[in-house]
Parts: C-alpha cells; structure tokens; sequence
C-alpha cells in the first residue's frame, strides 16, 4: 500500500508526500536488519537486495542494448550517459510498470566520480548539482573532512574553471 501511494504521488507531482513515502518505505528497509526492531527479517532482507540488485542489472542490460552507457551502478541506482533521454525516460516507465517501483531521476551535465561512493556531478546550470563521500564540501555528523578547502578548490574548479591554484 506505501509503494502504491508513493507511486500515485509521485505521478501526481507531490514532490513532498512522494520524498516523505520514500523516506518511510526505506525505514521500514532498514528496521530489517535491525534485531532491536520487530521488523526484524534477515531473510526478507536478503530477497529485498537481491531482487533489488537483479532489477538493477536487468535494467543496466537493456540499457546498454538500446546504446546507452551505464557509468556506474550501486545497491540502489544507475547513472546513465545518454543521447537519447526520451527512449531511457520510455525504459523508465516501462519498468516502473513491470517492477511495480518508482525510479527517481536525476538529471546533471556532467559527473566527476573517484568511485561509486565518491563524486560531484555538475548541473546543467554548471553549478554543483550533487557531492558524495569525500567530494562533499561540508562535514556532517557521518562524514569527517580531513581537507575540506581541497574539495571546495575542486568545486570550484569543477563548476567556475577558477584554478586550483586560487
């Protein structure tokens, strides 16, 4: 029923009951692995990764058969090169009906990625769209920098052209 509802707002445009919906369904995820919680399913886990990893895959195949590039690809996405963004927007609802689950794009000009975990994609405004891991420019209470007047000389050269040597 959380799935469905997700769904139906997010093919309304509700921006916010859609990011709330997600926000809960990935909880419950969660509580999974959590002996603590009464969610509590290691097993059910397991069959959630792991059709989660085959959808992903069978996606990326037929992607890169339609003449697409797959860049990466991690637990729970892909990041796509493409020239023809109106055949992968088709694939996306295509799969949405078959797998019954909502994609959530992300569109960027550009990405600078060390690794699955560690990147900065560029906007299509040329300004940073996105940081991950040690690209991120700011600590959090998850994340210590070690440098972090490195990553915003990156940034800046990245999305101004500014040199690192500013």
């Amino acid at each position: 029923e959380l799935l469905d509802r997700r769904l139906a707002a997010k093919t309304k445009g509700d921006k916010i009951a859609n990011g709330a919906l997600k926000i809960i369904i990935n909880s419950i995820y969660g509580k999974l692995n959590s002996s603590f919680s009464a969610l509590f399913d290691y097993s059910a886990l397991h069959r959630v990764v792991l059709i989660g990893q085959m959808t992903l895959i069978t996606m990326a195949d037929d992607l890169v058969a339609r003449g697409h590039q797959v860049i990466s690809g991690n637990t729970d996405g892909i990041t796509v090169l493409t020239k023809n963004l109106e055949d992968l927007r088709e694939r996306y609802k295509h799969w949405e009906k078959v797998f019954e689950i909502a994609i959530d794009e992300e569109e960027f000009g550009s990405i600078v990625l060390k690794d699955i975990n560690n990147y900065t994609a560029i906007g299509l405004d040329g300004g940073i769209y996105k940081a991950k891991g040690s690209y991120k420019a700011q600590s959090s209470l998850t994340t210590a920098l070690a440098a972090p007047v490195v990553v915003q000389a990156v940034h800046a050269y990245l999305a101004d052209g500014i040199p690192l040597e500013h």
